[in-house]
C-alpha cells in the first residue's frame, strides 16, 4: 500500500538515466511504472521470509509514501520542509537504482531528521551517482524496533548499521504495492 504527497521538488538537469530491468545476479524484477529509474526493486525472490514465526506471515500494514504521480521520491529532491514532515515518525528504505539495483540505508525514528543527515552522509552520497531513491513509512513506537529488524533482515543493504536486537516485525514491503 502506498500513498502519494507532493513533497519533490523539480530535480535541475537533464533525466536521470534508466535502470536496467534485471540486474546482474539477484535478477531483480522491477515494479512497473513510467519512470524505470523511481521503481523500487522486487527482492522477495532473492529474500524469502523465514517460515513458522507468526510475525513474518502477517504482516503489519503500513503506507509507504511516494510522490507525486505515483513514483517513488529522490532523495536529493524531497522537501523535507514540507508540513508532511512535521512530527512524522518510522522507518525509511534508501535504495540506488545503478546497474545492480539494491537498498543501500535502512533507518528509524524522525523522518525529517534522518532523511537530511542521509544527505549529508557520506556513505550514502558515495551511492549518489546512481541515483538514490527514498520511501517511508510511520510505524507505531512500540514496533518501529521490530520492522527495523525485519527490513534489515529483508533487504540486507549495502551499508550495515546497527540494528535493535530484537524480535523481527513483519511490516508491507513496498514492492508488495503492485
Amino acid at each position: 500500500m502506498s500513498v502519494t504527497v507532493r513533497v519533490c521538488q523539480q530535480r535541475e538537469g537533464g533525466a536521470v538515466p534508466a535502470a536496467p530491468s534485471r540486474a546482474a545476479g539477484l535478477r531483480l524484477r522491477w515494479q512497473t511504472g513510467t519512470h524505470p529509474e523511481r521503481r523500487f526493486p522486487d527482492l522477495s525472490a532473492a529474500h524469502q521470509q523465514p517460515a513458522g514465526d507468526p510475525g513474518y506471515n502477517s504482516p503489519i500494514p503500513v503506507r509507504w509514501v511516494k510522490c507525486s504521480n505515483e513514483e517513488w521520491c529522490p532523495l536529493d529532491t524531497v522537501k523535507l520542509s514540507h508540513t508532511h514532515f512535521h512530527s512524522m515518525t518510522g522507518v525509511y528504505i534508501i535504495w540506488h537504482a545503478g546497474p545492480e539495483p539494491a537498498v543501500v540505508a535502512i533507518g528509524q525514528g524522525y523522518i525529517r531528521d534522518r532523511l537530511t543527515a542521509a544527505r549529508r552522509d557520506p556513505d550514502i552520497q558515495a551511492y549518489g551517482h546512481l541515483n538514490l531513491y527514498v520511501t517511508w513509512a510511520h510505524v507505531d513506537k512500540r514496533y518501529r524496533n521490530g520492522a527495523l529488524a525485519y527490513l534489515a533482515a529483508h533487504y540486507k543493504p549495502k551499508l550495515s548499521r546497527p540494528v535493535p536486537l530484537t524480535k523481527p516485525v513483519a511490516v508491507e514491503l513496498p514492492e508488495s504495492d503492485r
